[in-house]
């Protein structure tokens, strides 16, 4: 009969071996393309076999989809354990907390970036921004139009992506900060468009 404790340990090297899978993924991915990666050359790599691996994902593009999943967490991990900003400038606060994390994780994001579904993983970080903004939004004061700040996020957010693709085909030292710090100031300009524009401000 299963004890509660060996149910724990087995669900624990369960965790442990879906995390390894992931982790010899980007590993695999710093030496190759991703669509010359095989299951077989990925499990063997994270030291388990090919039934193991199917126990876990159902293929090599199920184990990306989750890596890029994992990243879009983790860059947005200070804005969701923090408190969303609740002032005019809302947009050039976020924009730097996301520029930080994005050059804290340059490497993993280049990485998803060339492989091959880049344009997935940048459309799931345009989709989170604009999630989390309409989420703050709500909180905002003043009280900004709601179809500006979306076009003004969309905006931003659009041209980080654009950008972020070319840093990753063309990576130059320090060429990250650079397009951070414009999509900050940007950011703080279009944030103080909003607020002088906002209904609670016109009627004062």
């Amino acid at each position: 009969m299963q004890t509660s404790l060996t149910v724990h340990s087995r669900q624990q090297r369960r965790e442990r071996t879906h995390a390894r899978i992931k982790s010899s993924l980007l590993q695999l991915m710093s030496e190759k393309s991703f669509e010359d990666i095989t299951v077989t050359e990925l499990a063997q790599e994270t030291g388990i076999n090919r039934k193991t691996f199917y126990s876990h994902f159902e293929g090599m593009d199920a184990v990306l989809a989750e890596v890029e999943d994992d990243f879009v967490g983790q860059i947005f991990g200070l804005w969701l354990t923090g408190q969303p900003a609740r002032n005019p400038q809302i947009l050039k606060d976020f924009f730097r907390m996301l520029g930080n994390e994005l050059i804290l994780n340059q490497q993993n994001m280049r990485l998803l970036i060339l492989s091959g579904e880049h344009n997935r993983l940048l459309i799931k970080i345009k989709d989170r921004i604009i999630q989390l903004l309409i989420q703050s939004l709500d909180q905002a004061e003043p009280v900004f139009d709601r179809e500006q700040f979306l076009y003004a996020a969309e905006f931003i957010s659009g041209g980080m992506m654009a950008v972020l693709e070319q840093w990753a085909a063309n990576p130059r030292e320090d060429s990250l900060v650079v397009i951070t710090e414009l999509i900050q100031r940007n950011a703080e300009h279009i944030g103080e468009l909003l607020y002088l524009s906002s209904p609670l401000y016109l009627e004062s």
